[in-house]
């Protein structure tokens, strides 16, 4: 009788996750001639019938490499068996995976990035976005024109020919933004909100990026921040691809002194544009000066004109009050006004005011508010001090006595009385 004859055919090789190996579809098919029967054996995993010619062979879990299976054919009467041998490589699969950055969700017209990961040997990255584009590389970016859900693919290969399938989806949305600024106008040096708005889509997934228009900037949904100058600022809003503006007046400070304070004698009314330091203000609204018992010509300009009321001596306390515009605060400074009483100058003659030519007369001068000097002028070129003085005329003729008297507050005042000679 013939001799039993078996051939496992070529060698092959699948990839792990095929998960089975059909030895129908060798390039070179096992074959037997003149045997009884056959039987396959090998390997770690199992045969659906190892009795078949071209069986199925599965591959145990985690069983990758070469694996050697044969078949062994069953002679006929008294011949011998005989056994063939073929190599099945299994194969790793590449067990690929991505990120997305931004996240799972993002914005239209907003730039994804794709970043592949994966076993060494990966040689292909082939990438479906779910729109009709596609793309290659291990790292890849995207942008979406049209919000959805899309199923982003990876098919990730090796040079074995195994490729693997990641899928993940992709949210994006066209978002919908604004803000409000409280309060605006604003104050320099007081503190701003800006909150934005997201009409309830609850936008969590990218940031909120400010920029305030004085080259500052924040980040967050709802912020605040502090002007350190007055102005006109533009504030701008980018989530994702979509920008909002509003405009913000930052408005100065507002700043008043009242000056410094000043001596007055009474009946004098006070000036306050010739005060030693004039009282100053920026950025006011409108101004009030307030205080004493007289009258001020115009209490809101920066400058009036005070007349104290009749016996108003002493210290008078003034208070200049700048008032800001909305919402800024008010600014208020004081001075003081002395207002001292003034001396009244006065004399007498004696023996009269007609007299004969070096006849001796005396000047007798009244005294008030504790006046310390008392300066003649006798109207003939002669003068004189104190406040009893005498002097004789020598040549006949009306002279004008002239007594000028001042106090210890350097006050002075002036009287003048005729003599006829």
């Amino acid at each position: 009788m013939p001799n039993t004859i078996v051939s496992a055919g070529s060698n092959s090789g699948i990839c792990e996750n095929v998960l089975k190996y059909d030895f129908s579809s060798s390039t070179t098919l096992p074959d037997t001639s003149y045997c009884d029967s056959v039987r396959w054996i090998g390997g770690l995993g199992s045969f659906d019938d190892p009795s078949l010619i071209t069986p199925i062979y599965y591959p145990a879990p985690g069983e990758t490499g070469t694996i050697d299976l044969g078949i062994v054919g069953y002679g006929l009467g008294p011949c011998s068996n005989d056994t063939s041998w073929m190599q099945l490589t299994v194969y790793p699969t590449t067990d690929a995976d991505f990120s997305m950055s931004p996240n799972d969700t993002s914005c239209t017209e907003e730039v994804i990035t794709f970043t592949g990961s994966g076993p060494a040997g990966i040689s292909s990255w082939q990438w479906q976005f779910d729109d009709g584009n596609v793309g290659s590389g291990q790292i890849v970016t995207h942008t979406y024109s049209n919000p959805g859900t899309y199923n982003v693919m990876l098919i990730a290969g090796n040079a074995n020919g195994c490729d693997d399938t990641t899928i993940h989806q992709r949210i994006v949305v066209d978002v919908n933004i604004d803000f409000t600024i409280n309060p605006n106008p604003s104050c320099m040096g007081s503190s701003v909100s800006f909150e934005g708005n997201d009409f309830g889509d609850n936008i969590t997934f990218t940031e909120w990026l400010w920029d305030f228009g004085d080259g500052n900037t924040g980040i967050g949904k709802n912020v605040s921040y502090t002007y350190n100058n007055p102005g006109n600022y533009t504030v701008s809003l980018t989530v994702c691809s979509e920008t909002v503006n509003h405009f913000l007046e930052v408005l100065p400070t507002v700043e008043v002194n009242a000056g410094r304070d000043e001596n007055i004698f009474e009946n004098i009314p006070f000036d306050f544009n010739n005060a030693s330091t004039p009282a100053t203000d920026t950025s006011y609204y409108s101004l009030r000066w307030s205080g004493g018992l007289g009258s001020l010509n115009d209490p809101g300009i920066i400058h009036p004109v005070y007349t104290p009321a009749a016996g108003e001596f002493g210290a008078i306390t003034f208070m200049l009050v700048a008032y800001a515009y909305a919402p800024c605060s008010n600014d208020t400074s004081y001075m003081t006004l002395n207002v001292f009483e003034a001396p009244l100058a006065d004399f007498t003659i004696t023996p009269g005011d007609s007299v004969c030519a070096n006849e001796t007369l005396s000047f007798s001068a009244s005294s008030t508010t504790n006046i310390v000097d008392w300066l003649w002028d006798f109207g003939d070129g002669n003068t004189g001090s104190g406040q009893n003085v005498n002097h004789a005329f020598t040549a006949a003729g009306d002279y004008f006595v002239t007594l000028v008297v001042n106090n210890d507050n350097d006050c002075s005042s002036t009287v003048i009385y005729s003599v006829q000679v």
